[in-house]
C-alpha cells in the first residue's frame, strides 16, 4: 500500500479532472482504489467548502 501525501493526492485528483478518463479509468490505471480516490476528494472538498464558511464569517 502506497501512502500519499496531501499534495499528491490533490495533484492526482487535480489530474484525474483534467483527463478524458473516468475516475475508474483513472484509478485503474494508477492502481488507485476507487473508494478511496473518492474519500480523499471528498475530503479536500469538504476542508474546501470549511474555508469558504470561514472567510465569509470572517468577513
Amino acid at each position: 500500500m502506497t501512502r500519499r501525501t496531501s499534495e499528491e493526492w490533490q495533484r492526482l485528483i487535480d489530474e484525474q479532472a483534467v483527463s478524458e478518463m473516468t475516475i475508474q479509468q483513472f484509478c485503474q490505471s494508477r492502481n488507485i482504489n476507487q473508494s478511496t480516490f473518492y474519500l480523499q476528494r471528498k475530503k479536500r472538498s469538504d476542508s474546501h467548502l470549511a474555508v469558504s464558511a470561514i472567510s465569509v464569517v470572517a468577513d
